[in-house]
């Protein structure tokens, strides 16, 4: 095998790793962290009677929420107070500026065998640009079922745009790679095993640049800074309050079938998988040995 040949093979092994390794680090942040909404759907799971929402207390949202994460991002000078008044520093308006061109792109509102060396080479640099391809994806998904009169949200049209583009990267495999994995089924269920794989890793990274883009809190404080420039610094405290984000949870949460609402109180709705994905976290922080409750002590 020639220099070029290793290093085919190697870019292929380092984005497949690479891709797994970034998803996981993401994913560990599943552990060190708690869900408002996960926290919700227990308290509901517990209670068949329903709760009402000035009922629900969660007392690590005191300092997980709110004015915590108001400060910090003052602090580490992503925004600036000046008095009361608030506008966003150098890194914030930086990365105001970036998340809201990917937002207005999209049209979201503001609010094993033997595989030649050159196919394993051809194979990488292609499902490098696939998130490329999942952009376009998500651009033509929503912009797409917004003009048919549909209402997408901003993560149903990226899993959308993202099976597009899964589509068409498996029309490019086969052209590129037909003579190469025919002749093997061996080569053929490799060659679709390592596509598959680092094009789903993929696929869950780009999921999470959707998730800063609409649900991360500190995002949404960025936002609404840049948004508004005459806001100050107590109201947005006072909109970021625990209170708050329990009640907007808890409207996405009936919106996506979780919670179920009759009259003032909240009930556990038909949709379980929420619950079941957090049984499967919470079994990962057993095994790695940490708390699987807000209210569990940590370890020092």
């Amino acid at each position: 095998m020639d220099e070029n040949g290793a290093m085919g093979e190697l870019l292929a092994v380092l984005l497949l790793h690479g891709a797994l390794s970034a998803v996981y680090i993401i994913g560990y942040t599943l552990l060190s962290s708690f869900s408002p909404s996960i926290e919700i759907l227990r308290l509901l799971d517990k209670s068949p009677s329903g709760v009402r929402r000035d009922e629900m207390r969660f007392k690590y949202l005191d300092t997980a929420l709110g004015g915590n994460r108001v400060e910090t991002l003052v602090r580490d000078g992503m925004i600036q107070a000046h008095g009361d008044r608030v506008a966003l520093g150098g890194g914030g308006r930086l990365i105001a500026t970036l998340v809201l061109f990917y937002r207005h792109t999209i049209g979201l509102p503001d609010g094993v065998g033997e595989v030649s060396v050159l196919l394993a080479t051809r194979l990488a640099l292609l499902l490098a640009v696939s998130p490329a391809g999942m952009f376009l994806g998500h651009v033509a998904a929503y912009r797409g079922l917004r003009a048919a009169g549909r209402r997408p949200t901003a993560h149903t049209s990226a899993i959308a745009g993202i099976g597009l583009s899964f589509v068409a990267l498996v029309v490019a495999t086969a052209a590129m790679a037909w003579g190469d994995v025919t002749s093997s089924w061996l080569a053929a269920g490799a060659t679709f095993i390592y596509v598959t794989a680092t094009y789903a890793a993929l696929s869950v990274l780009y999921l999470d640049i959707v998730n800063i883009a609409e649900t991360s809190l500190h995002m949404h404080l960025l936002l609404e800074v840049a948004w508004n420039d005459r806001l100050s610094l107590s109201t947005l405290i006072d909109k970021y309050s625990p209170a708050h984000m329990v009640g907007e949870r808890l409207d996405r949460l009936t919106a996506l079938g979780q919670v179920r609402r009759d009259g003032d109180r909240y009930y556990l709705g038909g949709n379980r998988s929420a619950l079941m994905i957090s049984a499967c976290v919470d079994a990962w922080r057993t095994v790695l040995g940490m708390p699987t409750s807000p209210e569990e002590p940590r370890e020092p």
